[in-house]
C-alpha cells in the first residue's frame, strides 16, 4: 500500500495514516500497541509467513483507508497467537532453546 502510493506520486505531498486502523474502538491502546509490535516483529522474522497469517484466504479484505486486514476481534486473537508462535519458534531456532515449555 505504501509502496504503490510512493510509486504513483508525481509531486511531494503530505499523507497521514493511522497505523492502528480502527483497533482503538474495540481494544485498549496497550493491546493495539502489542498487536502492532507482534506484526512488525513477525515481518522481521518471516515476511511471507506473516502475510499468510494476516490473510489466510481470499475473503479477508483490507479496507481502502486501512493499513492492516479487516478482521474480527476473534480473528485478531488467532493472528496474535500465530505471530507469537512464529516469533518464539524463530527465537528458539536461533538460540538453540526449547520454547515449548
Amino acid at each position: 500500500k505504501f509502496g504503490d502510493l510512493i510509486l504513483r506520486a508525481t509531486e511531494p505531498q503530505m499523507v497521514l495514516f493511522n497505523i492502528f486502523d480502527d483497533w482503538l474502538k474495540t481494544i485498549s491502546s496497550y493491546t493495539a500497541f502489542s498487536r502492532l509490535i507482534l506484526i512488525l516483529r513477525g515481518l522481521h522474522v518471516n515476511v511471507d509467513k506473516v502475510k499468510m497469517i494476516l490473510r489466510p484466504d481470499k475473503s479477508v479484505i483490507t479496507e481502502p483507508h486501512h493499513v492492516w486486514p479487516s478482521l474480527t476481534d476473534e480473528q485478531w486473537i488467532k493472528v496474535e497467537v500465530s505471530l507469537k508462535d512464529l516469533i518464539l519458534a524463530d527465537y528458539g531456532k536461533k538460540n538453540n532453546v526449547n520454547v515449548s515449555s
